[in-house]
């Protein structure tokens, strides 16, 4: 079989906790006992956690040892007491997980949205289920897997089709029509000059280094059968420059915020920073925009979950990925894709 018809979710697992501990309710298809009580444990212990309940909390959890992640829905439902009459009922801590192939973690995390609505009403549906005193049955969970791996598998496919348009080539063939700007911020050793250089790496470029501080990367592209420039913009020292801020911000097509997933600061302090300094002197407003995690290669050292950087994405309306500017994991793909968005934004003002 190809890859391209590989199965990308690997199943899906219902986990609640009562009394006897936390537990695989249900699951479809068959899925190995071990795996399904490390799904059920984990997604149950990390949702809840010292923060509390937090009803309909969604996060992306690591199974490295099975080769698999998880979307994970945490969600509540009421049982009847054991022992006691049936009018007195009981809160139980539940999730749902979709188990699915970790090579199509970057993917999963750039549609999101589209799972966690579905998540969302599977849900609903075993809560209603649950309030009538019935289980969902297997041919229920059977039928939502099915569901899911449709939209995974679309998901896939519009990911592949858009970077199969996306390609590389020598300027010297082709005559530059369209020039864009991309501004990189972010803390200090967060990996914005590796990212740059693995990205630029073995296209034809040309690298400035001004004396004030700041450096300019270029990478022509074809999109669509169009020759496209992109000018990325990277502060050397953004500290000792801040006089050059509207310089730097001037005219910016796409801006790339970049953290380290290892160090909490350059996400939690550094990256709202930078989007509010952005925002002060940006003089366009914006074609595109992105929140990078780098060191994926580095995650037995993660101290910021992707959850969290998804939900800060969407707050500032961003786009949300991971990678690894020192393996190259998602890194060209990152910067394909947002080149594709800033011009067909710009397209649509033609």
């Amino acid at each position: 079989m190809s890859e391209i018809a590989e199965k990308i979710v690997k199943g899906i697992v219902f986990s609640i906790f009562r009394e006897s501990g936390i537990e695989p309710s249900a699951w479809w298809p068959e899925i190995d006992q071990n795996l399904r009580s490390t799904v059920a444990v984990k997604s149950i212990s990390l949702l809840t956690g010292e923060e509390g309940r937090v009803p309909s909390r969604i996060a992306t959890l690591p199974f490295p040892t099975f080769g698999l992640n998880s979307v994970s829905l945490f969600f509540e439902i009421s049982e009847p007491i054991p022992e006691k009459i049936q009018s007195e009922r009981t809160k139980r801590d539940c999730t749902i997980s979709l188990l699915f192939n970790d090579k199509y973690t970057s993917f999963i995390y750039k549609n999101m949205e589209k799972l966690e609505s579905k998540l969302k009403k599977v849900a609903r549906d075993i809560v209603e289920a649950n309030s009538k005193g019935f289980s969902p049955n297997p041919l229920y969970f059977e039928k939502v897997y099915e569901e899911f791996e449709k939209i995974a598998s679309e998901i896939r496919d519009t990911e592949l089709e858009k970077m199969a348009k996306i390609d590389t080539f020598k300027a010297k063939d082709k005559q530059i029509k369209h020039e864009f700007k991309i501004v990189l911020v972010g803390g200090v050793a967060v990996g914005k000059t590796t990212t740059l250089l693995r990205y630029v790496r073995g296209a034809f470029r040309e690298t400035y280094k001004p004396s004030v501080g700041i450096e300019v990367k270029t990478k022509d592209i074809l999109i669509d059968d169009n020759p496209i420039r992109i000018l990325i913009y990277d502060f050397a020292g953004q500290e000792n420059f801040e006089n050059l801020y509207p310089t730097f911000f001037a005219g910016a097509d796409a801006l790339i915020i970049l953290y380290d997933i290892t160090d909490s600061e350059s996400f939690s302090k550094d990256a709202p920073k930078f989007y509010k300094i952005f925002l002060k002197y940006a003089t366009k407003k914006l074609k595109a925009g992105i929140l990078i995690g780098n060191k994926i290669d580095l995650i037995d050292q993660r101290e910021v979950k992707p959850e969290w950087g998804y939900e800060l994405a969407k707050k500032m309306e961003f786009g949300y990925t991971e990678i690894s500017a020192k393996t190259g994991e998602n890194v060209d793909d990152t910067f394909s894709l947002l080149a594709k968005k800033i011009y067909e934004k710009a397209q649509t003002k033609i």
